[in-house]
């Protein structure tokens, strides 16, 4: 069955061939085949040999712009990941402790929701790095300042000078 249709009859597309192997040899059409199946081979090597590496990037590049996401806050983005339903913290729904934060016990043992638990699950794996990390990015903020009213001090300093 011919899914594409051809404005073509048969009889123009016998003519188009009768006019092209006139102008096309044999060994033209020979070597237009060898080059074909030379330019296949070569772009099978490069699927089969950097399609592994080119999903690799992409999914590092999707990961990091994911992590980017929950690090801005977008709850949406975590909890699409981690299979979280809702963002986060229980609050009452009766009628004295309506949307006043309590703790869920069952058997004795505090329920975390989804998001509770990875935030938990984060800060018990890598507590050290990101105490650490948030450290350095505080001194660096505190150095930054620090240059800047060390400067502004001789700036002031100077222009005092100037007046007296």
């Amino acid at each position: 069955m011919n899914l594409l249709k051809s404005t073509e009859t048969d009889a123009e597309m016998e003519k188009d061939e009768s006019v092209a192997k006139s102008f096309i040899s044999e060994k033209r059409i020979k070597k237009i085949r060898g080059e074909l199946k030379e330019l296949f081979d070569d772009e099978l090597f490069n699927l089969e040999d950097y399609a592994g590496q080119h999903i690799s990037e992409v999914a590092f590049q999707r990961a990091n712009r994911f992590i980017e996401r929950v690090l801005d806050g977008d709850i949406d983005a975590a909890g699409s990941i981690f299979g979280c339903d809702w963002p986060g913290r229980y609050v009452g729904t009766g009628f004295a402790d309506e949307g006043k934060p309590w703790a869920k016990l069952i058997h004795g043992n505090l329920n975390l929701t989804g998001t509770m638990a990875l935030r938990k699950k984060l800060v018990e794996a890598h507590a050290d790095l990101l105490t650490n990390e948030r450290i350095k990015d505080l001194e660096s903020i505190e150095d930054g300042l620090t240059q800047q009213v060390r400067k502004l001090e001789a700036d002031l300093k100077e222009c005092r000078s100037r007046i007296n």
